[in-house]
């Protein structure tokens, strides 16, 4: 919109100054036709031909009286097309040019104005829809080209006063062209008065001159030999003087018509200064009514520019704060984001070390498990025990009852299932013999226990304990004794040599160090959980903080909401302004229609 109202101006200047050319083009050729029309007197020879006829002083005078008043006439030749009418004229059309350059200029401001009024409700919901920095940069572009707008009326009602005055000062000028009119009508009267007296004073001179020829004839036959030349020099100046007469007379028909056409313009200028005065009289009343417009508008305008100034400041107001709010919200933001970050570097660290910590506890769980299946193969293994105890008490009261015991080893053999794992009653420990190998007693039953119950560690860990205890066994004294068919599948050697076996593996499993590590995870277990319930703390803690930041930010964003609301009334106030100053322009714009078409 600001590219087209500068094209139109530059259009309408170029305009005026193309209308004002052919203005000064038709006024220097009138005025070069008007400075030679009047070339051909000459003086000079004049004067030798007014020597020659005897008439010297008296034609000199005459001389000296004609060219003054035929150069007055001259002069008024030359000043009457200008003066009056082609003057007044071209100021008139200056005038109406200017009126109708200043009417251009005033539209193309108006289209402007509404190609603004048309922009504004748009940028102004663009702004309430994206409330962002970038928006105060285009509400500034808006304001100063309001601002541009308002300096250019300004300048255009600058430019209407100046007219105003200069067409005050041309009516000063059509008035005092008018009185000096009347004053060149009644010098023309005088001229023609004295041109009258002067053709009477030369039928007079030529009557007189005639007589003297006469006379000067009769006595001048005796001169007639020199007097012939003289004559024929008196009949080459007499037509001289002839086609000088000739040529006055001509001259003499010019003024007669430039006079009619003189007196035929003073008639249409007493008919024009008729209706000049009547239109002087309508114009004086519409100054009136313009001036009292005028006076309101001002009025009105100085209302709106306190308005607008009033708005302004409250407007410049409103920009700190929401300049300082933007900063606020930007340094918010800033915080923000580093807050962010480093909580966001403070969570990566803490699911690192929740991930670590997860894999602690599956690696706790999986221990944990370990242990409790070892703790399940132990309780199997003391229920097995306990079984076994019951089995042994059954034995002893079987021996005791076949009286088998010899009372050599009566301390023994009433302790003898002490071998057993978990029987505290052994006081005395049996004799121990060297044998060149190990009595191998391995039962079915025996074998089961190992297979189900023992893991392969185990037995590889309690394997050379049981060697190194199997270098040294007990000898009973019932050893072969009790070899007897007679003592059935019950009376077998070997199910009491599995017996001490499974007794002597049980009592050398190792359950320490599994009871160590078993505290120790205890102790890296509560030890994560004490770090994840810091963890814990230290994101409830982050979560806060993001809430109260967030807190801020929304009120932060309500007071800019709040200010772009303040700003939005102010621009609605602006427009509404601008809206009066509108319509009182358009009805000084009818005015002046009015005053032209009156004109016209």
């Amino acid at each position: 919109s600001a590219n087209i109202g500068k094209i139109t101006l530059t259009s309408k200047k170029k305009d005026v100054k193309n209308s004002q050319t052919p203005v000064s083009v038709e006024g220097a050729s009138k005025h070069q036709d008007g400075l030679s029309e009047y070339e051909t007197w000459s003086e000079p020879d004049r004067d030798v031909s007014y020597a020659r006829m005897g008439l010297k002083e008296d034609q000199t005078n005459m001389t000296k009286s004609m060219p003054n008043n035929f150069g007055d006439t001259s002069e008024t030749a030359d000043c009457a097309p200008k003066s009056p009418s082609s003057r007044r004229g071209s100021e008139i059309q200056k005038l109406q040019r200017k009126i109708r350059n200043l009417e251009q200029v005033n539209e193309a401001l108006r289209s402007e104005l509404v190609i603004l009024h048309q922009l504004t409700p748009s940028a102004l919901s663009r702004q309430d829809k994206t409330t962002s920095i970038e928006s105060d940069d285009q509400e500034t572009a808006s304001i100063a080209r309001l601002k541009e707008v308002t300096t250019q009326l300004e300048l255009a009602e600058s430019e209407l006063s100046e007219l105003k005055s200069e067409k005050e000062h041309l009516n000063k000028q059509v008035d005092l062209l008018q009185t000096t009119l009347q004053q060149n009508s009644s010098e023309l009267i005088e001229k023609q008065r004295a041109l009258l007296e002067l053709e009477d004073k030369t039928a007079q001179r030529i009557q007189e001159i005639e007589d003297v020829f006469s006379k000067k004839c009769a006595q001048a036959e005796q001169k007639c030999l020199q007097l012939e030349q003289k004559w024929m020099d008196l009949q080459n100046e007499k037509d001289d003087l002839s086609a000088k007469m000739l040529e006055s007379n001509q001259h003499i028909n010019k003024l007669s018509a430039d006079v009619e056409r003189y007196e035929q313009e003073g008639i249409k200028n007493k008919k024009l200064q008729e209706d000049l005065n009547i239109q002087i009289q309508q114009i004086s009343q519409q100054k009136e009514d313009l001036q009292r417009v005028v006076a309101e508008q001002e009025q009105l305008l100085a209302d709106a520019e306190r308005e607008r100034q009033e708005l302004a400041t409250q407007l410049i107001a409103r920009d700190r704060q929401v300049s300082e709010l933007q900063k606020q919200l930007s340094c918010l933001e800033l915080s923000s984001g580093e807050l962010e970050r480093a909580l966001r570097s403070q969570l990566d660290l803490a699911l690192d070390q929740c991930a670590q910590f997860e894999a602690r506890v599956r690696d706790l769980d999986c221990s944990n498990k370990q242990v409790a299946i070892v703790e399940r193969i132990k309780c199997e293994l003391e229920r097995r025990v306990a079984e076994l105890e019951v089995v042994n008490t059954e034995l002893e009261s079987k021996l005791a009852s076949l009286n088998l015991v010899k009372p050599h080893y009566s301390d023994y053999e009433t302790d003898g299932g002490s071998s057993v794992a978990g029987s505290p009653r052994r006081q005395h420990p049996p004799p121990l013999l060297m044998p060149s190998s190990p009595p191998s007693y391995k039962t079915q039953r025996s074998q089961d226990l190992t297979s189900d119950y023992i893991s392969d560690q185990e037995v590889a860990v309690s394997s050379p304990q049981t060697q190194a205890r199997n270098m040294w066994y007990p000898t009973s004294p019932h050893s072969h004794a009790s070899a007897s068919p007679d003592l059935g599948i019950e009376s077998d050697h070997g199910r009491l040599s599995s017996l001490e076996t499974h007794a002597s593996k049980s009592t050398v499993m190792p359950l320490g160090p599994p009871a160590k590590d078993f505290l120790k995870l205890e102790e890296e277990n509560t030890q994560l959980r004490h770090n994840l319930q810091k963890t814990r703390y230290a994101l409830e803690e982050t979560l806060a903080q993001l809430t109260a930041a967030n807190q801020h930010k929304r009120q932060y964003k309500a007071q800019l909401s709040a200010a772009n609301q303040h700003k939005a009334e102010v621009e609605r106030a602006i427009c509404h302004q601008i809206d009066k100053t509108h319509s009182i322009l358009k009805k000084a714009r009818v005015n002046l229609e009015e005053n032209t078409k009156s004109k016209r």
